[in-house]
């Protein structure tokens, strides 16, 4: 049987071509919003002084560790700031004065992605490692994959910008999806107040947080629905 030809042009596509080249098309939309996007905040992080830094690193910490989310964790994954990333040396630092567990992301080259690795010492027990960030020693075992989806891991998650809505933008590599990927723990963006904006292009695929924290303010991101940002805290612009 010869299918018909509806539309009446012999050089019609078929309806299905249609819908790829739709789906292809918005796939490359949400591709070079993300990628705009990502440009105009590294430029912005990549002119920060370390005196910045340190005084948003400090602000950071005083609003984590008051968080009841953090105070009950037994155990927390951190990241160690590079290239203008928040530094959470104080966190570290303090979580472990309360003899909470304290791991750090470290580059799998065989499964080409991270894992999670616990560590005591920030100097100790890192190396610079893949992409020149200090990560954990070769030979530390890594969790297993029930401990890092285990709900009493909390998260402390780096990113190049957040929304109120959890949404967070990475570096365009998808490293950090893949690790909280199934995780029920809590997951907190840690930022610059700068960084939060108005709206993140995000995937289905891309991991939302719970709690958005930089700087000068707390949000609080609801699940499904979009969050609303706090205030900023007095003084702040």
């Amino acid at each position: 049987m010869v299918a018909l030809n509806v539309t009446g042009r012999p050089d019609a596509a078929p309806a299905g071509a249609w819908a790829g080249a739709a789906v292809e098309a918005k796939g490359s939309a949400m591709a070079l919003a993300k990628s705009s996007l990502r440009r105009v905040l590294l430029s912005r992080r990549a002119g920060l002084t370390a005196q910045e830094i340190l005084v948003a690193a400090v602000a950071v910490a005083g609003r984590l560790l008051s968080l009841p989310e953090v105070a009950a964790a037994p155990a927390v994954a951190l990241y160690v700031g590079f290239a203008g990333e928040l530094d959470l040396g104080l966190v570290f630092k303090e979580l472990k004065g309360q003899g909470k567990g304290t791991v750090l992301p470290r580059f799998n080259a065989a499964a080409g992605g991270y894992e999670l690795v616990p560590v005591d010492d920030l100097s100790a027990d890192t190396v610079v490692g893949h992409y020149g960030i200090r990560e954990p020693a070769a030979g530390r075992p890594a969790l297993g994959t029930e401990d890092r989806q285990s709900a009493r891991l909390l998260w402390l998650v780096p990113g190049v910008a957040f929304d109120a809505a959890g949404n967070r933008l990475g570096r365009g590599r998808g490293y950090y999806d893949r690790l909280l990927a199934g995780c029920r723990g809590c997951r907190i963006g840690i930022a610059y107040d700068w960084q939060l904006v108005e709206s993140v292009p995000a995937d289905a695929h891309d991991v939302r947080m719970d709690v958005v924290v930089t700087d000068r303010r707390l949000v609080r991101c609801p699940p499904g629905r979009a969050g609303v940002a706090s205030q900023p805290v007095d003084g702040a612009a």
